[in-house]
C-alpha cells in the first residue's frame, strides 16, 4: 500500500518491510515522508535472496540492494531441491544466462517491472570466504547476474569477497569470533558491512559512533496487516521494526529521509527490520549505526 502524500518524488510510505503474534498493544506501521527516489534493500541469507527478488521485481521502485550470502534472481525456479544444492552449495548448477532469460520474459508479461530501470543502480555483494552456507561461488553468480543488468553510466557493482567470514551478519566491534557459525549469526571480523553498504549506495554517509544511536527512535509496529494469512502459517512473526530518525519524526518539517530496509537474517526467522535514514544534521548517522545493532 502506497499513500502519496507530496510531489517531487515524495511520498508517505507505509514501510510495508515485514516481520509474529502481537499483542494488542503494538501499534501499526506509520507513514513518514519518504524520497521515493532514495529507496534500496538489503538482506542477509534467505534475506538476500529476498532482497534480490524485491529488487529485480520492483526496480523502477528501488534504486540499490546490499547482498549478504545471497544469489541470483529466481535460482530456485521454484524447486525446493534446487533451492537447496544449485543455490546453496552448487553453484556450478545455476545458469545466470537462463535467469537473465528468464528475468527479461517474465518483464515482458508486466510481472515485474522492466530490468531496464536496474541500469544505474548501485549494489554492494558480500560474502566470506568461510560461508559454509550459502558458500561464495553463488554471489560470484549474484555478480555475473548483476552485471547482465547494471550498464548504465551510474552503475557501480561493488564486491567484497575476501574477508574469511562464516555466515553470518559481519560487524566491526560486536560479536562471535570471525570464523564462528553459532548464535546470534553476528560476527566480528573488524569489518562494518552494515555501513560500508549504506556508504555504497547513498555515498555520503558518515561512519556511526556509539553516541548516534537513539534507542527511542527504534520502533515496534504490528506486521500482521500485510499478510493474507496469519504470520505464522507462512513462517514470519507478526512484530516488525522500524528505526526512524529524529528529523523523520516530525511530518510537518517537510523533512524527507532515505529508505534503507534490513530483512531478517535467516530462514524462518520472519524479522523485518526498515531503517530511515536523513541527510539533515548529521542523524544519518543514526540509520548506519542502527543497521549495525537491530540484528
Amino acid at each position: 500500500t502506497i499513500h502519496i502524500a507530496a510531489m517531487h518524488h515524495t511520498m508517505t510510505w507505509p514501510f510495508l518491510l515485514w516481520a509474529v503474534s502481537c499483542s494488542a498493544a503494538t501499534p501499526k506501521l506509520g507513514t513518514y515522508l519518504v524520497d521515493t527516489s532514495t529507496i534500496s534493500v538489503s538482506g542477509l541469507s534467505s534475506g538476500g535472496y529476498f532482497a534480490v527478488q524485491f529488487h529485480i521485481a520492483f526496480s523502477g521502485t528501488i534504486n540499490g540492494a546490499g547482498i549478504i550470502a545471497g544469489g541470483p534472481f529466481y535460482c530456485a525456479h521454484g524447486d525446493v531441491e534446487t533451492a537447496l544444492h544449485a543455490c546453496m552449495v552448487s553453484p556450478d548448477l545455476i545458469s545466470v544466462r537462463a535467469l537473465v532469460d528468464i528475468t527479461d520474459a517474465t518483464a515482458a508479461t508486466g510481472t515485474i517491472d522492466n530490468p531496464k530501470y536496474l541500469a544505474d543502480d548501485r549494489v554492494y555483494l558480500f560474502s566470506g570466504t568461510l560461508d559454509s552456507v550459502v558458500v561464495p561461488g553463488v554471489m560470484q553468480k549474484l555478480s555475473e547476474y548483476y552485471s547482465a543488468f547494471l550498464v548504465g553510466s551510474g552503475a557501480s557493482l561493488m564486491e567484497e569477497f575476501n574477508i574469511p567470514a562464516e555466515h553470518s551478519m559481519v560487524t566491526d566491534d560486536f560479536g562471535n569470533t570471525c570464523d564462528d557459525f553459532a548464535s546470534p549469526y553476528i560476527n566480528n571480523c573488524s569489518y562494518g558491512t552494515a555501513y560500508r553498504i549504506l556508504q555504497h549506495i547513498y555515498g555520503d554517509i558518515a561512519p556511526a559512533t556509539s553516541n548516534d544511536t537513539i534507542p527511542q527512535n527504534m520502533l515496534e509496529y504490528d506486521q500482521s496487516e500485510f499478510f493474507l494469512d496469519v504470520p505464522e502459517a507462512i513462517s514470519m512473526d507478526s512484530i516488525g521494526y522500524v528505526y526512524v530518525p529524529t528529523a523523520c519524526k516530525n511530518k510537518t518539517r517537510g523533512e524527507t529521509c532515505e529508505t534503507f530496509s534490513f530483512k531478517g537474517l535467516f530462514v524462518l526467522s520472519g524479522l523485518q527490520c526498515v531503517i530511515c535514514i536523513s541527510r539533515s544534521t548529521g542523524v544519518s548517522k543514526e540509520g548506519s549505526m542502527s543497521a549495525t545493532n537491530t540484528h
